[in-house]
């Protein structure tokens, strides 16, 4: 230890330098203590209620960034396209279409009925209309009358000889020849525009008629009813083609007609 840490213990134990202290030194100094830590606490809640201002206004702030609604979005300009002409709608033909032809089986006929169908029959096909001949139209009683139908017409006979004619002839009437009205072919392909050639190919046996310039051609069907095919020609094209059931309906010529007061 030296001179000078001896002189300054000596200075410091002196009581002449000793300061008599307040009788409110202690309270004073509480007091004080207790100021400057109220002081401390309001500045750090002041600091604090700052800071917590600044983050919440940064978080604001940074939010904006990705809850904002967002800018609208220009759409891509589309390409113009050109309009298509319309391609005008061709008008309709004015030439009609040929109907294809129909092909006829003999035991099957047209509209339901054939060559060879009861009178009795033929009355109970709806679209038949029946006209049935008089005396005025100069028919023997063994041609009955007339039919037509949608497809075709014809007459309505007895079929075959008769020893005497029988009191009642409605048994014996049936259909005996059917005329076409619509487009019909054979089964054998003949129709109307067929060649001489393709009749004769197609029925071998076919006979010639009416002045060499038509063709018959003879079969038989069902119940060994004696049918035929003839077909008109011209210049050798077939022009109609009809089944034929030999008809009893060649008019009656009247020799001696009633004149004068006979004819009443």
């Amino acid at each position: 230890m030296n001179d000078f840490d001896d002189d300054l213990r000596r200075l410091l134990g002196d009581d002449r330098l000793a300061l008599t202290p307040r009788a409110d030194a202690v309270d004073r100094i509480v007091r004080g203590a207790r100021r400057r830590r109220a002081a401390r606490l309001a500045a750090t809640a002041a600091g604090t209620v700052g800071l917590v201002a600044a983050v919440t206004v940064g978080s604001f702030a940074v939010a904006g960034q990705f809850t904002a609604a967002p800018d609208p979005v220009q759409p891509a300009e589309t390409p113009s396209v050109p309009t298509p002409t319309p391609t005008p709608t061709p008008e309709p033909s004015l030439t009609p279409t040929a109907a294809a032809p129909v092909v006829v089986y003999p035991n099957e006929g047209i509209d339901g009925f054939t060559v060879g169908t009861k009178l009795a029959d033929l009355e109970d096909i709806d679209g038949v209309e029946i006209t049935r001949f008089t005396p005025e139209d100069g028919y023997s009683e063994l041609c009955y009358g007339e039919y037509r139908s949608p497809s075709a017409h014809g007459y309505i006979s007895t079929r075959g000889a008769f020893g005497s004619v029988p009191d009642d002839l409605d048994p014996f009437y049936e259909v005996s020849t059917m005329h076409f009205d619509v487009p019909v072919v054979t089964p054998e392909g003949i129709t109307a525009g067929s060649s001489a050639n393709e009749v004769l190919a197609a029925y071998p046996g076919a006979a010639q008629f009416d002045l060499a310039d038509g063709y018959r051609a003879e079969f038989q069907g069902e119940q060994n009813i004696v049918r035929a095919w003839e077909f008109s020609a011209v210049d050798g094209v077939v022009a109609e083609v009809v089944m034929d059931g030999l008809p009893a309906c060649d008019r009656v010529p009247v020799l001696d007609p009633p004149v004068g007061a006979e004819a009443g």
